[in-house]
């Protein structure tokens, strides 16, 4: 490989110079740029960007020749990802909202879509548009077939349990109904290929359109079993809650990489597709939390796995082409701007030209493109232009002991400029969503928005969170509102302890299952907690535990059985609970929120209506993830005043 040549770019973007006053637009705005790709001839460029205030995608041509094209959302929709499924084809997945009841009580489906998007002319096809109704995943891509690109293969199926009288495609089943269908990029019209037999959940298939194995999954007697392609079973087990997830292929497709979410056989997995052998494969960095695969995006070959050394993202490459890149590219960024961390987010098809994320704790990540023939490394752009400059708060990684025992992770992110011995300082706890998510140390808008105010922010990543392995996970089942929780105030009374954190108390505030989190923080730590702000929350748990069996299962690991008594139920819910709330509460929740029904925080405010410790703000055309600059800022300007006014900084 030649010698990498740096161009001459602003060393501002991983500076800290002095602080300024927060300007609360400048952290709402939803990313410039994110999730980078370039096209597999090398010659166009899609990201995530900022259209009009709303998450997006923009298109760009690397000749500069062409115009660039802008793909946004309509209302009551989001982008959910986007990827090249050809040299002028990108496919953004889009997640819209529908309705069904009454306006004061409807129910809000999600509806996935996949929409081709030409990067030459900027036009759209909505893929398999003649399927208007159908009530869940209708861009499962299951190939986007290498030897035909100006079409994909989509896999359409009906779970057991789909609701009858929606409009569906299939009624209530006890078998998952697949079909394969062929779709033109061009048209969003369809073609069917293959009715497949029931219970395939899965149907594998190459980049090339050849099939490579079937997933065969009973849920009523929750048995799943992996076939090759003349439909012998290679792997069979029985998951629970966690199905296992096949990463990619290896070795050309004969062999495939499987990650076992839980039991003995826990890890990464190489299955042989002909001798049914399942060999581990190894990760040689003990200090990656594994989380996810890294795939060829031509070959839909697995060429490693991405995770997490010293919390922030990290690559492990068993390619060892893209693996020389990795190092080569990450040295250079390194040598240059000191600790970060080098992502190859995407490639071209002869793995000239390469997209590169560079990540820095608490800042705002960078892009770049590198081409392998001239050794330039040209700058694309920063994920926050408006904060290019703009001091952030540092962001330290830290554990300490829980009340019984446990090693805990977690984050500390302190206002701009200053250290722990400038503290004590008033203390934000922000419980992370999931719960089986993890927290990290890359930059994050809203925590850092708290920290320009002059708030120390305390990431708890409490038992049950992912990335620190199968047991740590494991130790949250059961615990959704008893250890859990009792991990952040735990973490919030170290801080005191150690004179980071102001006595007189702390608030809490946390989306989803961190906004449930901080309800419930409010009820354990009643002594300690000054204020709530909940957004999309969980107020009654038992409530959502509904969906296939397979989710019953998952989240019943968690929450405890769906049939637990009255008292149990009472015990972990903030809404049943509602009278013994003393704290001041901010509720926020999107009406069109399709994660967490939007009854669950109208349900709360009814029950502490007239007690004037509650404010709801229902925020319409809004879903579960806040993907508009006007949200987030609505979000940032009413929680930041309500932390002021019940937590002040001075």
């Amino acid at each position: 490989m030649r010698r990498l040549f740096m161009l001459a770019f602003a060393a501002a973007v991983f500076t800290a110079p002095a602080a300024a006053t927060p300007d609360l637009d400048a952290f709402a705005t939803v990313a410039d740029i994110r999730d980078a790709r370039i096209s597999p001839d090398g010659r166009r460029l899609a990201t995530g960007c900022n259209g009009a205030g709303r998450e997006s995608v923009c298109v760009f041509d690397l000749s500069g020749q062409a115009r660039p094209v802008l793909f946004a959302p309509p209302d009551r929709a989001s982008v959910s990802s986007f990827y090249w499924a050809s040299d002028r084809h990108v496919i953004v997945d889009v997640a819209f909202s529908y309705r069904e009841g009454a306006s004061d009580a409807h129910t809000v489906y999600r509806n996935d879509r996949g929409i081709a998007l030409n990067a030459e002319t900027g036009a759209t096809a909505t893929l398999m548009h003649r399927f208007t109704r159908y009530l869940g995943g209708i861009n499962n891509v299951v190939s986007i077939d290498t030897g035909n690109p100006d079409s994909v293969i989509i896999q359409l199926t009906g779970a057991p349990g789909t609701l009858p009288g929606t409009g569906t495609r299939l009624r209530s089943s006890e078998e998952f109904l697949s079909t394969l269908y062929r779709v033109s990029l061009d048209t969003g019209d369809e073609r069917r290929i293959e009715r497949l037999p029931p219970n395939v959940y899965q149907n594998v298939i190459g980049a090339d359109g050849r099939p490579l194995a079937r997933v065969i999954y009973r849920q009523q007697q929750d048995r799943y079993a992996i076939e090759n392609h003349r439909g012998r079973a290679v792997f069979e087990t029985q998951p629970g809650g966690y199905l296992p997830e096949i990463w990619g292929g290896m070795d050309g497709g004969s062999a495939l990489a499987i990650w076992i979410r839980a039991g003995s056989d826990a890890g990464l997995h190489r299955l042989d597709l002909e001798s049914s052998d399942l060999s581990p494969i190894p990760h040689p960095d003990a200090g990656v939390g594994l989380f996810g695969p890294l795939l060829d995006d031509e070959t839909a070959q697995f060429v490693g796995f991405s995770g997490y050394r010293n919390d922030l993202p990290f690559q492990t490459f068993i390619d060892e082409d893209l693996r020389a890149v990795h190092e080569s590219v990450g040295g250079a960024l390194s040598q240059a701007f000191g600790d970060i961390r080098v992502r190859l987010t995407s490639w071209s098809r002869d793995r000239n030209m390469f997209i590169v994320e560079a990540v820095h704790a608490g800042r705002p990540a960078s892009y770049f493109l590198f081409n392998t023939d001239s050794g330039e490394l040209s700058p694309l752009g920063v994920e926050a232009e408006a904060l290019d400059g703009v001091a952030m708060g540092a962001v330290e990684a830290f554990s300490f002991t829980a009340s019984d025992g446990l090693e805990i992770p977690a984050f500390l992110t302190l206002p701009p400029g200053k250290t722990r011995a400038d503290g004590p300082f008033p203390l934000v706890v922000m419980p992370h969503g999931g719960p089986e998510l993890r927290d990290d140390a890359r930059f994050d808008w809203w925590a850092q928005y708290y920290a320009a105010l002059g708030y120390a922010v305390l990431k708890v990543n409490f038992r049950g969170s992912s990335g620190y392995g199968v047991a740590f996970r494991d130790a949250g089942f059961g615990e959704f509102g008893g250890r859990m929780i009792q991990d952040i105030a735990d973490g919030a009374a170290y801080l005191r302890e150690t004179g980071v954190a102001r006595e007189g108390g702390y608030c809490a505030t946390g989306m989803s299952y961190g906004g449930y989190a901080s309800l419930m923080l409010a009820l354990l730590d009643r002594d300690e907690v000054r204020c709530v702000v909940a957004i999309g929350a969980d107020t009654d748990p038992v409530e959502i535990m509904v969906g296939s069996l397979h989710s019953q299962r998952y989240w019943e690991q968690y929450i405890g059985p769906r049939t637990m008594g009255t008292q149990r139920a009472a015990q972990i819910s903030p809404f049943r609970r509602a009278s013994e709330i003393r704290a001041p509460v901010l509720l926020i929740h999107g009406a069109e929120d399709s994660t967490v029904p939007v009854g669950q925080s109208r349900a709360l405010e009814r029950a502490m209506r007239g007690s004037g410790r509650l404010r709801y703000i229902e925020m319409r055309n809004i879903d579960h993830y806040f993907t508009t600059t006007a949200a987030r800022r609505t979000l940032l300007q009413e929680s930041g005043a309500f932390l002021q006014q019940h937590l002040p900084v001075d």
